[in-house]
């Protein structure tokens, strides 16, 4: 059985369009972040709660961290740490209302 995670650094524009940030998680299933509203929800999920950082090289040295914190309680790490580069804003939506939209979506079996 695959434990498909890792450490992701997610990188997206800031909303004057001129920069990037980045947001850190040690995630499972990243595949869910993609496509439209529902890996929006996901992506916020995911993310939402992360420092974000301005400086790549910041983000990194979060990202080695956490990777250390994971092989100290012996978890498995299976992809490592990735960076993630997305062209647009981070989705502007709350925890409450991600969760909303993805149980919408699954109902009541998630």
């Amino acid at each position: 059985m695959s434990a498909d995670n890792g450490i992701y650094i997610l990188a997206t524009t800031t909303k004057d369009g001129n920069e990037k940030e980045f947001r850190v998680a040690h995630c499972q299933a990243i595949k869910n972040i993609e496509g439209g509203t529902l890996g929006d929800a996901y992506m916020v999920l995911l993310f939402g709660s992360s420092e974000v950082f301005t400086d790549k090289t910041l983000a990194m040295a979060e990202a080695l961290k956490l990777e250390q914190q994971v092989i100290k309680n012996c978890e498995i790490l299976e992809h490592g740490v990735l960076m993630i580069e997305k062209e647009f804003v981070f989705p502007d939506l709350t925890m409450d209302e991600a969760n909303k939209i993805i149980d919408d979506y699954f109902g009541s079996t998630r």
